[in-house]
């Protein structure tokens, strides 16, 4: 693993390496989550700590965000294939930690102008995708984001567009996420 990981400052532009996962595959389609690209690192990695990277890909509405295999998928980015299609889609964060990644943010505000110099511009007082999902009507599910403001979890409206997120994580030479 990039041993450069263990020495990120916060604040600081880190390049993942690209990791895929398999979710779903079909005779014409397959679903992949990844990470790859820019992040932010907001919390350097001690020996008790994980560090945390972030990366704000924008606003999605709820048209945008489905689910496969019964979590949150948006088409970040598609291949095509001999036969079909591979649709890629960067995680959906857990519910805990976007509220870690929101606290660092409030202990540390100048991490706001990071995200804005890396043109990834971000507002913690607003909604934001999360991977819970509602279940609904025994077998139908909707995508659930997270509301700083009143510290709960909701469906987004038809008019909303929350943030889309995704976090990754370095402990002890290992890349999570």
């Amino acid at each position: 693993m990039d041993s450069n990981l263990s020495n990120c400052k916060v604040g600081e532009i880190v390049y993942l390496p690209r990791t895929e996962l398999t979710i779903k595959s079909g005779w014409n389609s397959t679903y992949v989550r990844y990470i790859n690209s820019r992040y932010i690192c907001v919390r350097e990695a001690t020996d008790s700590q994980r560090a945390i990277f972030a990366k704000v890909l924008g606003r999605f509405a709820p048209s945008e965000v489905s689910i496969v295999d019964g979590k949150p998928f948006t088409r970040n980015d598609t291949d095509q294939l001999f036969e079909g299609y591979c649709y890629y889609s960067y995680p959906f964060p857990e519910l805990k930690d976007v509220t870690e990644f929101l606290e660092i943010l409030r202990s540390n505000p100048s991490l706001l102008k990071c995200f804005e110099e890396a043109s990834m511009p971000f507002k913690p007082q607003s909604k934001i995708w999360v991977n819970e999902v509602l279940k609904y009507l025994f077998i139908k599910k909707k995508p659930m984001c997270y509301n700083p403001s009143a510290d709960c979890l909701c469906t987004a409206n038809d008019n909303e567009a929350p943030y889309r997120l995704t976090l990754a994580f370095y402990f002890k030479d290992e890349l999570i996420w």
